[in-house]
């Protein structure tokens, strides 16, 4: 991967998608809910940064362990399938299964036969990260019909910290 003529990552396209060696290799791969955030603190097996009034947790890479001092700014993306919606017919979320807790409503979707993806505005205050929207979310079409998505527009979601890849300066 080149940028302004210079290598900025070399590696096979899997590795390039799935761990992109900086936020402008995750750009130019088109990679979807690239965001800045500020760390909070960092060990060797987590991060935890500040994103849009919400304090969230990422697991730090085992292969490059990432340990910027709190309140530098950082860079990291969420793959938009890995957003969780939470069912409204389950009760309250289970903090064993469900972390890095926040809310919003959808503000646009759009759907591509098999699966619906889904703009979605966190109901903290401040302008949204991307535009008009926080985050992209991807559903399959059935989930998409099964919780009555285009009638219900307000959501709970988590993403799990494994889901937060941190993308080093």
């Amino acid at each position: 991967m080149y940028e302004s003529g210079r290598v900025i990552q070399s590696a096979p396209r899997a590795e390039l998608l799935w761990q992109p060696a900086s936020e402008a290799v995750a750009r130019i791969m088109g990679l979807r809910n690239v965001l800045r955030g500020a760390v909070v603190k960092a060990t060797p097996e987590r991060i935890q940064l500040s994103w849009r009034g919400q304090t969230l947790e990422a697991v730090n890479s085992p292969t490059r362990s990432y340990l910027p001092p709190p309140m530098s700014p950082i860079a990291f993306f969420i793959r938009p399938e890995y957003v969780r919606l939470i069912r409204k017919d389950r009760g309250t979320p289970d903090p064993q299964h469900h972390m890095n807790l926040m809310s919003g409503r959808l503000v646009g979707e759009a759907d591509f036969g098999t699966v619906c993806t889904l703009r979605l505005r966190l109901d903290a205050p401040g302008e949204p990260a991307q535009g008009d929207f926080d985050l992209e979310v991807e559903v399959p079409h059935l989930v998409y019909e099964i919780l009555e998505i285009e009638r219900d527009r307000h959501w709970q979601l988590s993403i799990h910290r494994g889901s937060i890849h941190v993308l080093p300066a």
